[in-house]
């Protein structure tokens, strides 16, 4: 969960906390605000979002950016081996 959908979701949870004790609503209105605003919240400090897990959506840029990062290591690691192997086996062709 990305640092912007965090944001949003602290300031959902504060501005209905706000609203449900400011305003007069109905029980079953105020459980309902209450718990969707404690899900936000339970949501943020977990770090995660079940339902971005079901639609596999990820708003965390930095493990994007990681994830990049470690695919174009990978291939730099594959690209700098094969050229090792093709100048050792190029050195010992020229041997025999």
């Amino acid at each position: 969960m990305g640092t912007t959908d965090k944001v949003l979701r602290i300031t959902i949870a504060v501005t209905l906390l706000v609203l449900l004790f400011d305003r007069n609503f109905s029980v079953e209105l105020s459980v309902f605000f209450f718990l969707f605003a404690m899900l936000l919240i339970g949501t943020v400090l977990n770090g995660n979002c079940p339902a971005y897990k079901y639609f596999r959506i990820n708003t965390n840029k930095n493990l994007n950016d990681k994830a990049r990062n470690h695919a174009r290591d990978r291939a730099l690691i594959k690209n700098y081996l094969k050229n090792y192997y093709d100048s050792f086996t190029g050195i010992e062709k020229s041997i025999k």
